[in-house]
């Protein structure tokens, strides 16, 4: 007797989860032990001890001049880039409303205005004012059926890709694909948002195993 199609959906639904579980847990496999840089980080922000939380304090600091610190807007890099190979992080958001996560070039400005574009060496995507996830690239909304607390991002430069996931939930976001000429660095970027959001980020420590 033929399967009926409301069966053979919800066995194509549960495939897909099957498989989207497999390949989070994959990419969760290559796990790196990811700090922020304080000497990346805007005047604004403050940076833990253990380099793992940032917030927006609101003020600005008396820190030091250097060329690594962006001046301009609330940004923060990661310590280390990469330029090869598999790598995977998780960023606490919680109830934030504002925040940008993703890569970028080792080259980008720290003392300019940023298009967040892939052809500026910009792969991220952003939360804005609790309502709107951005594909930055082409200025687009995200379709996202439940609000994610903890993300996921797997930067895979053996087939240029970086895979944003909801950790909980353990799907994909959204993939970006890194275009081929690309040469350099990609640093792990981040932001508390644009708008003043004291609510923290966290790297989420690289041992963790309970998702």
């Amino acid at each position: 007797m033929p399967c009926c199609p409301c069966k053979r959906e919800h066995l194509t639904a549960e495939n897909k989860k099957l498989k989207e579980e497999k390949e989070f847990w994959h990419a969760h496999s290559y796990r790196e032990n990811v700090v922020f840089d304080p000497e990346t980080a805007h005047s604004r922000l403050e940076v833990s001890e253990d380099g793992k939380c940032v917030k927006d304090t609101g003020n600005v600091s008396c820190v030091s001049k250097n060329e690594k610190r962006f001046s301009t807007l609330i940004f923060i890099l990661a310590k280390d880039g990469f330029s090869k190979g598999k790598h995977y992080w998780e960023v606490e958001v919680g109830p934030k409303k504002n925040w940008i996560l993703g890569v970028v070039s080792e080259s980008i400005s720290r003392t300019e205005r940023i298009s967040f574009s892939p052809d500026n060496g910009c792969w991220v995507i952003k939360l804005e004012d609790g309502k709107y996830y951005w594909d930055q690239e082409n200025y687009l909304f995200l379709k996202v059926n439940e609000k994610p607390t903890k993300i996921g991002i797997f930067l895979n430069l053996s087939d240029k890709s970086l895979v944003f996931y909801d950790v909980h939930r353990k799907i994909k976001l959204y993939t970006f694909t890194i275009c081929d000429n690309f040469s350099g660095k990609l640093y792990p970027f981040f932001s508390t948002g644009l708008e003043m959001d004291s609510l923290p980020l966290r790297i989420s420590p690289w041992f963790e195993e309970d998702c």
